[in-house]
């Protein structure tokens, strides 16, 4: 009887295998992993099939079921907090999950550290000259619009001063210290820091977009800053060994950039603005690209289409892209084109063309698939409205390119 009633519900919840039992819910197998992860004292996971069920399991699951576990687990979720899909890096996925059952932040608003506008902390960052990563402290402060970089030295870097390095200190304190330009020490992870009272970067946080970047940067906590600076873009690559830390980051980042919204527009509807806040890159990967002359040679580049920014760059995590492409609205005469023609380049075997009213530039896949992808992402960038945001961003780009005495980020590089 009761593996009859497990099936049945099993088919009525589109055939998740998997269940939590003291929880009430069905669960896929790969939530089932992570579950698992935090404990029985959380969750109790069995095999909806291969397990044995006791009619006390069986009529939890009547009595609760993944509706009113949602009503109740999901109650207080703020519009900010990004909802993760099936695609979704696992940090996302698995913090969604333990924000809900193990630390039951939508059920205890208070819990919920990255709504408060400020946040600050260390995380490693990659050097922009080099591949090695540094750790480095940030200051988010919503109020200022920014995210500061701190300019911070381990103490026994600085000349004669003796300070003690080997404090174990699992959280980030503050004292008050004052040498010279030095403002204040910190202690991190058993290491005394000192910070400069003017920051190294100061990012704002109205021209910023986050994103997970796990394959990318080969950490499964990482995100990739990316940001306006002197009319081009710079990337920012971070990471932190806790999930749980660089979740809050991206929240935070998240928060502060809907109330600054919600300022700047207050007549628009909060479901508008969510729509606006940061998100995963609509496609990266490499490409095949050529000069504005015929005879100009192919070179592999790495793309990245932020938004509507379609940006080239030597390697994947370079700090800044070589070149960047706007990508406008159809009815100011961008469109792209497909030729089924040889250009020449063997390994650029698929060729398409992205045209602005400035240019049009000659690009490249590697196989159909590649430049199915990248006509279909484009072909919606191209057709979606412009926002305010968007024509900020494309006439930063313009005045760059029109005043800059250097090599034009739209040039051929």
């Amino acid at each position: 009887m009761s593996a009859i009633l497990i099936r049945y519900v099993q088919l009525a919840s589109q055939g998740p295998d998997w269940a939590s039992y003291n929880l009430g819910i069905f669960i896929c197998m790969r939530c089932a992993s992570i579950h698992r992860s935090m404990g029985a004292h959380i969750s109790k996971v069995k095999h909806l099939e291969l397990d044995r069920w006791e009619d006390s399991q069986v009529q939890r699951m009547k009595e609760v079921g993944n509706t009113a576990a949602k009503n109740k687990y999901e109650e207080r979720v703020p519009p900010c907090y990004r909802r993760p899909t099936k695609n979704d890096p696992q940090v996302l996925i698995e913090q969604w999950i333990r924000a809900k059952y193990e630390r039951e932040e939508f059920c205890h608003p208070e819990r919920q550290s990255y709504l408060s506008g400020s946040m600050e902390g260390f995380l490693m960052k990659r050097g922009k000259e080099d591949s090695r990563y540094q750790r480095r402290k940030f200051v988010l402060n919503e109020n200022e619009d920014t995210l500061n970089l701190a300019h911070t030295y381990p103490a026994w870097s600085l000349g004669t001063t003796t300070l003690v390095t080997t404090v174990a200190v699992p959280r980030v304190v503050s004292v008050a210290f004052s040498i010279g330009s030095v403002s204040k020490t910190l202690l991190d992870g058993g290491t005394m820091w000192k910070e400069n009272k003017e920051p190294k970067g100061v990012l704002r946080l109205s021209e910023l977009n986050v994103a997970f970047a796990p394959a990318k940067i080969g950490h499964m906590n990482s995100m990739q800053l990316t940001f306006m600076k002197d009319g081009s873009t710079r990337h920012i690559y971070v990471y932190h060994e806790d999930p749980e830390v660089i979740n809050c980051w991206y929240m935070a980042i998240r928060c502060a950039k809907l109330h600054l919204l919600q300022v700047a527009f207050p007549s628009t509807p909060q479901s508008d603005l969510v729509l606006r806040l940061p998100r995963d890159f609509a496609r990266e990967g490499w490409l095949w690209k050529t000069g504005p002359r015929p005879s100009d040679a192919h070179r592999r580049r790495w793309f990245t289409l932020d938004n509507r920014k379609l940006m080239y760059h030597d390697e994947p995590l370079d700090a800044y892209p070589k070149g960047e492409i706007f990508i406008g609205h159809e009815s100011n005469g961008y469109c792209i084109r497909v030729s089924n023609t040889g250009n020449g380049c063997k390994e650029a075997r698929f060729p398409f063309h992205v045209v602005t009213p400035e240019r049009t530039y000659c690009l490249a896949a590697t196989t159909h698939e590649e430049r199915a992808g990248w006509l279909a992402v484009i072909q919606k960038t191209i057709k979606r409205p412009l926002t305010p945001q968007d024509s900020t961003v494309e006439a930063t780009l313009v005045r760059k390119r029109t005043t800059s005495n250097s090599i034009s980020i739209f040039s051929g590089r």
